[in-house]
Order: structure tokens, then C-alpha cells, then sequence
């Protein structure tokens, strides 16, 4: 493979997955992100989880009893998410 092929191959992943994130709201469930863009191919996550680990712009987020392993876009506020989270379950 060449290098601009490879940049350009890198662009198009990154792209998809950022794409996915912002769909949920920028946060998504490790699981959930995985599955949907390896398409439930346990062959590709792998590869998923090496393509996850280069972008930058997106990171893990975890609070133990609160919200299991996920990815979101490295400027979204879990203090923000929690209040919409916990404002929504005392309106239950």
C-alpha cells in the first residue's frame, strides 16, 4: 500500500467513526461502537480497537456504576451528560 493510499484510508475510517459517535450524541458504548462498525465481525474489532486508538480527537470515558466503558469526542463534559442522566431519572 502507498502512503497516500493509506492517509486516504485512514481518513475515510476516521470519518466512519467519528460519524458513529456523533450519531449517539458524542458518546457511545465501547460495545455498541464496536460491534456497529465491525459489523458484528469478531475478525474486524480488532481492528476496530486499533483504529479507535488513533484518533485523537475521540477518547474513553468510565464511571464506575454509572456509565461503562465508551468512547466520546475528546471536548464532550461528563459532568454535563450526568446532569441530563440523573435530571432525567428524577423526573421518573
Amino acid at each position: 500500500m502507498e502512503k497516500n493510499n493509506d492517509a486516504e484510508i485512514l481518513a475515510v475510517v476516521r470519518e466512519k467513526i467519528t460519524f458513529t459517535v456523533r450519531e449517539k450524541s458524542g458518546i457511545i458504548k465501547e460495545q455498541e461502537l464496536i460491534e456497529l462498525l465491525s459489523f458484528g465481525d469478531k475478525k474486524d474489532q480488532g481492528a476496530v480497537r486499533f483504529f479507535l486508538d488513533l484518533i485523537g480527537d475521540i477518547r474513553i470515558e468510565e464511571k464506575e456504576k454509572e456509565l461503562e466503558k465508551s468512547y466520546a469526542f475528546s471536548d464532550f463534559i461528563l459532568e454535563n451528560w450526568q446532569k441530563i442522566k440523573n435530571d432525567g431519572q428524577s423526573d421518573t
